[in-house]
C-alpha cells in the first residue's frame, strides 16, 4: 500500500489534514461528554425503574436496590421529578446530537466536489462522529416506548431514519484500510487508490462494516416498529394472526395480565420447590425464570452499551490516527463547545426547583384541605359524644386533629368520670 501511495503526486498529501471543525479538541470533548451523558441517562432511567410498563420481575429486582421500601411520599414525588428531568436531559441531548450528526453528514455530501481538499482523516472522523450519534438515537428509542410524551415525535423519527440511511454508505467507505493507514491523503486520491488494493483486504473491510450496519439497522427497525405499532399491523395482515398477536406486543393489558400470571406462577413454583425440592418443581421454576430473563428490559441497556463501545472505540481510534496539528489548538472555536455544555444545567436546575415548589405548594394545600375535613368530622363527633362540652375548645385546633384525636377523646371521657365521681361522693356525704 505504501508503494501505491508513493506513486501518487505530491498534491495528494495535504499539509494540514486536521480539520478543526470536525476533529477539534473542544468539539470532540464536547461530543464525547454529550454522548456519555445520554447513555448514562438511559441506564439511570432503567436502574431507577422509571419505565415500569416495559419491565418485568427481573427488572423490578434490579430497580428495587435503588428504591427503599419505606420511602416517604415526599421522597417518592421527588424521585418522579428526578426521573422526568433525566428523561428531559436525554431528549435534549438526543435532539442536539441528532442535528449535529445530520449537519456533519450533509456537509460531507455537499463537499463531494471538493474531495481534493478534504483529507482522509477528516472524512473518517466525520463518519465516526455521525455514526456515534446513531447510538444516542437508539437510547431515546429504547426509553421513549415506556413513557408518555406530549410533543410530536414524527419529525424526530424521520430525521433519525434519514440520518442512518445517509451515514451507512459513508461508514462503508471510511472503513477501507487506505483511510486508516494514510490519513494525510486527500479523499479523491484515496478513492483512486482503492481499485489497486488487495481484493481480500477490501472484501474483509466491507463485510465488517456491512455486518455492523445490518446489526444497527436491525436495532432501529425493532425499536421503531414497537414504538409505532407497525409490527402489529404487519403480523395481523400478512400472517393473519389476529388477536393472538397481542401476546407478542408490548405494552397491552393482555400482556400485563400475562406478566401478573407469570409472577404468581413464579412465586408458586419457588414455594413448591422450597417445600419439596424435586426435579419437576425445579424444572418449572427454571422455565419461568428463564422466560422472565428472555423478556427482560435489561437487554436494552446491554445492547446500548455494545453499540456505544463500538462507536466510541471507532471515534477514538480515528481521532488518534494523526499527530496533533491545528485540530488540537484550544482556540475560540474549540472552547465554545466545551463551555456550551454548562448551559443545559441551568434550565434543568430551574425545572427541578419549580417542580419542587409546585409539589410543596400542592402538598400544603392538600394538608390544609384534609385538616378541614378532619375538623368537620371531629366537630360532629364531639357534638354527638360530648353534648355538654366537657372538652376545652382550644384543643380543637385544626393542626392538632391528627395528633390529638385520641388524647382529646380520652380527656373528654376522663373529665366525665371525674364529675360523676364527685357527684357520687357528695351524695354519700349527704346521706
Amino acid at each position: 500500500m505504501s508503494t501505491l501511495v508513493m506513486e501518487l503526486p505530491d498534491s495528494c498529501q495535504l499539509e494540514d489534514p486536521g480539520d478543526p471543525d470536525v476533529a477539534g479538541l473542544g468539539v470532540i470533548i464536547a461530543f464525547l461528554i454529550s454522548t456519555c451523558l445520554a447513555l448514562a441517562m438511559a441506564i439511570a432511567l432503567y436502574l431507577r425503574s422509571a419505565i415500569p410498563s416495559l419491565c418485568n420481575d427481573f427488572d423490578a429486582v434490579i430497580g428495587a436496590a435503588s428504591e427503599p421500601e419505606d420511602e416517604a411520599e415526599k421522597s417518592r414525588f421527588r424521585r418522579k421529578t428526578v426521573d422526568a428531568i433525566l428523561f428531559d436531559v436525554l431528549r435534549s441531548q438526543n435532539d442536539q446530537l441528532l442535528l449535529l450528526g445530520l449537519a456533519i453528514t450533509l456537509s460531507l455530501y455537499v463537499r463531494i466536489s471538493e474531495l481534493h481538499q478534504l483529507s482522509a482523516y477528516a472524512f473518517r472522523m466525520s463518519t465516526s462522529t455521525a455514526w456515534l450519534t446513531c447510538v444516542v438515537n437508539m437510547c431515546l428509542l429504547s426509553i421513549i416506548r415506556g413513557r408518555h410524551i406530549e410533543t410530536d415525535l414524527r419529525w424526530r423519527l424521520i430525521a433519525m431514519t434519514l440520518h442512518l440511511l445517509l451515514t451507512a454508505p459513508l461508514v462503508m467507505i471510511a472503513s477501507l484500510p487506505i483511510f486508516a493507514v494514510e490519513p494525510s491523503l486527500s479523499v479523491k486520491c484515496a478513492l483512486e487508490v482503492i481499485p489497486r488494493l488487495n481484493g481480500v483486504q477490501i472484501t474483509v473491510s466491507i463485510l465488517q462494516s456491512v455486518l455492523f450496519i445490518l446489526i444497527a439497522m436491525g436495532g432501529y427497525v425493532r425499536r421503531m416498529t414497537r414504538l409505532l405499532g407497525t409490527q402489529e399491523f404487519f403480523f395481523r395482515t400478512v400472517f393473519r394472526l389476529g388477536e393472538e398477536y397481542q401476546g407478542m406486543m408490548d405494552p397491552h393489558p393482555f400482556v400485563l395480565n400475562q406478566r401478573r400470571m407469570a409472577k404468581r406462577n413464579l412465586g408458586r413454583a419457588a414455594r413448591d420447590w422450597a417445600a419439596k425440592p424435586d426435579a419437576r418443581a425445579l424444572r418449572d421454576f427454571l422455565r419461568i425464570m428463564l422466560g422472565d430473563l428472555v423478556d427482560s428490559f435489561l437487554w436494552e441497556p446491554l445492547w446500548l452499551v455494545f453499540y456505544f463501545t463500538f462507536g466510541l472505540t471507532s471515534l477514538l481510534v480515528s481521532w488518534t490516527a494523526l499527530p496533533p496539528f491545528s485540530q488540537w489548538d484550544l482556540s475560540f472555536g474549540q472552547l465554545v463547545p466545551i463551555l456550551s455544555l454548562l448551559f443545559f444545567a441551568t434550565p434543568v436546575y430551574d425545572n427541578y426547583m419549580n417542580t419542587e415548589l409546585c409539589a410543596f405548594t400542592a402538598s400544603r394545600r392538600e394538608d390544609k384541605v384534609s385538616s378541614m375535613h378532619i375538623g368537620d368530622a371531629w366537630l360532629e363527633f364531639r357534638t354527638a359524644a360530648d353534648p355538654q362540652g366537657y372538652t376545652p375548645i382550644h384543643l380543637l385546633h385544626p393542626l392538632s386533629y391528627e395528633i390529638e384525636t385520641s388524647t382529646i377523646n380520652t380527656r373528654a371521657y376522663d373529665q366525665g368520670d371525674i364529675k360523676d365521681t364527685e357527684h357520687l361522693s357528695k351524695k354519700q356525704q349527704n346521706a
